[in-house]
């Protein structure tokens, strides 16, 4: 499978799970945002995987997008780490569903998401699997966000 497959997988499935599980219309963006492009503060997960390959799968998104993804999946958390977990948990959906798609049969195995808070620089680099995403929902402005797919 070409690197091109892969982010096109890896664009599929986002689409798809946050379509399905967060109500979130989602589509290819046409360039990555900028750390302008998020005020205030960003949440980073990552999730380990290994197999065949290893490697990370990490999403980084404004809070605001985790607190309108969790309203949308679970109803109203008060609780901000409560609140920034949700994003984790959609991670931990994109990944399985696109090493199922990547990988198929092969044997693989996905670790527990790290959530943090960040100001969101240097995530963007040494990375050919980015794929930026522009998300539509209900109660905010259209917000882009990224995914990365880091092979070790």
């Amino acid at each position: 499978m070409t690197v091109d497959q892969v982010r096109e997988a890896l664009l599929r499935c986002a689409q798809a799970v946050l379509e399905e599980s967060a109500f979130t219309f989602a589509e290819p963006a046409p360039t990555p945002p900028e750390e302008s492009d998020w005020p205030g503060r960003v949440v980073r997960a990552e999730l380990p995987f290994k197999g065949i390959v290893g490697g990370r799968f990490v999403i980084v998104a404004p809070a605001q997008l985790c607190r309108e993804l969790a309203a949308d999946m679970l109803g109203e958390l008060e609780m901000e780490e409560d609140q920034d977990e949700v994003l984790g948990e959609v991670l931990n959906m994109m990944a399985g569903m696109t090493l199922e798609e990547v990988l198929g049969a092969q044997e693989w195995d996905l670790g527990v998401p790290e959530i943090a808070s960040t100001d969101g620089a240097g995530w963007l680099t040494n990375s050919e699997l980015w794929v930026p995403i522009h998300l539509v929902t209900e109660a905010l402005e259209p917000v882009d966000v990224g995914v990365r797919l880091g092979v070790a």
